[in-house]
Parts: C-alpha cells; sequence; structure tokens
C-alpha cells in the first residue's frame, strides 16, 4: 500500500460491486498533498474506465482522474499508480481503492463484470485447405514504466506509447483447424485467449484467432509456425509475448500453458528493451 499522510481527508466512499451478492469493493475519494506511490500508465477514459482499470490491475493502489473539458466517450485522462515513494500529483480527483471491502448492503455506484480465468481448449493438429488468409498485426506498445500494451496498429487510448515490435496473428479461421479467439482489456494491457471470455463485458474482442495445436498449410500467407509463449514480469505487472524458449532471469510462466502460433513477430527480448 502507498504511503499516505496521517492528515488526509475522507471525502466519500465508492461502493462497486464486482458479483452478485454480498462481496464488493469499494474506492475512497482523498484529498491530500502528501499522496505517494509509483506511476503504471495514463489513459483517455471516463471515471468508470478510469476505475475499473485500476480494479483490474492487482498492483493498483490510487487512481487519478483529470477531468477534461472537452466531452465525449473519453472526457478526462486517468492515471494509475502502484505502491511507491514518488509524489503524486492530486490535481485531479484521487481515489485509493479497497480490495477486501465486504459489504452486506450496498448501493453501488458502478457495477463490473467478473473476471475469468483462462480454460485450455482441447485442440488437435490439422491441416487447412485454405489459400486466402488476411494477417492481422498487433502492436506491441511500451510505455516509459515499461509497461508493454497490445492493440490494433491505429487504436490505442494509452499515453507516452512507443511502438516496440509486432505480432501477426490471421483475421480467418482455418478450415481444418482449430481456431482460439482473442480478447483483452480495454487499455490493452494483456491478451487473453478463449472463447470463454465473451462471458464478461471486463474484456473486448480483439479480432484475430490463434490456435494452440499445428496448422499444417500449403499456402505460405496461411501459415502460423511461429510459437509464442505468455511471460509475467516479475518485476511488475506486466505480459510479454515472445517466441517459444525465451529465458529472462525476470520472466516466467503465466498459467497460459499453452504455446501461441502466430504468423509472424519481429518481438525479442532486445526489441522489448529486456537485455
Amino acid at each position: 500500500m502507498c504511503s499516505v499522510a496521517k492528515s488526509w481527508t475522507l471525502l466519500s466512499s465508492v461502493c462497486l460491486v464486482t458479483m452478485q451478492g454480498a462481496r464488493a469493493l469499494s474506492f475512497v475519494e482523498i484529498q491530500s498533498q502528501n499522496i505517494r506511490g509509483h506511476l503504471k500508465f495514463e489513459f483517455k477514459s471516463n471515471t468508470f474506465g478510469c476505475l475499473r482499470s485500476c480494479h483490474l490491475s492487482h498492483d493498483c493502489t490510487y487512481a487519478v482522474y483529470y477531468k477534461a473539458e472537452n466531452k465525449g466517450s473519453f472526457s478526462g485522462v486517468c492515471s494509475l499508480y502502484s505502491s511507491g515513494n514518488d509524489a503524486i500529483s492530486t490535481n485531479g480527483i484521487a481515489y485509493e481503492i479497497r480490495r477486501d471491502a465486504v459489504y452486506n448492503k450496498c448501493e453501488p455506484k458502478f457495477t463490473f463484470g467478473t473476471l475469468v480465468s483462462f480454460t485450455r481448449t482441447p485442440e488437435a493438429d490439422g491441416t487447412t485447405t485454405a489459400t486466402g488468409c488476411t494477417p492481422f498485426p498487433v502492436g506491441v506498445y511500451a510505455n516509459p514504466e515499461g509497461i508493454h500494451f497490445y492493440m490494433t496498429i491505429d487504436n490505442h487510448i494509452v499515453l507516452n506509447l512507443t511502438k516496440k515490435c509486432e505480432i501477426h496473428f490471421l483475421v480467418e479461421k482455418l478450415s481444418g483447424c482449430s481456431s482460439i479467439p482473442i480478447f483483452t482489456f480495454r487499455e490493452g494491457r494483456r491478451m487473453f485467449f478463449g472463447s470463454g471470455y465473451a462471458a464478461s463485458n471486463v474484456y473486448l474482442i480483439l479480432g484475430p484467432y490463434t490456435s494452440s495445436a499445428i496448422c499444417a498449410s500449403n499456402t505460405p500467407t496461411c501459415q502460423t509456425n511461429v510459437i509464442l509463449r505468455e511471460y509475467k514480469n516479475t518485476a511488475m505487472e506486466d505480459y510479454v509475448y515472445l517466441p517459444e524458449g525465451t529465458v529472462h532471469p525476470q520472466l516466467q510462466f503465466t498459467e497460459v500453458d499453452i504455446p501461441i502460433h502466430v504468423h509472424y513477430t519481429d518481438c525479442s527480448l532486445a526489441s522489448l528493451d529486456m537485455p
């Protein structure tokens, strides 16, 4: 938990239900000149999206929302913070998350969808007769704090990003082969593999498909011979997708224990600035 000066003012508590029943969490709106933490990332958002993203970031302790003058889908900027000693600007509205709050009676201001656990989809190797396949490039970006984001090349709401590399999936389901749809969070902080993520509005469909099985093809544009794995950075809440066999002291496998077959990638430890 971030250190907060003792002389802080409790303004209000926003109750947020994450599932049916009594289980809930809350955000406490605070006013202090001495809030400290470490900036994770900033993105264009409204209040709901700001608090939801903090809820979904397991190491988020503070969310600060800065309302913009213009109106629309994104009416401001959200800054998320984890534990740390850097001074946090409180020019916006600052919220502290209370993850262990349990309420028997709660009138929620916002309701969030539930998280979905990864489930491995049974797949078998196959051969496709597809001959006209369309690549689906996903850009891999990083912010100054070293957190990576995955999104279509021309569509991102996170601020201060630098493009590092690309991962090319395929748009189509390949006939004769298994296909796994890919989902993501709205800010693109991680990719999720499997149709089960469609059950919650926490996740957005990214667009392309992958497979955890071999799909043989005689057509070069339909081949998915590059195998990636999902790795978690042990130094922060960050996920990267790198060629199978990649070894780095800060990376470990996640619960997504499947090979991720893609058409192409130029992502590597070097391109992600992980020497």
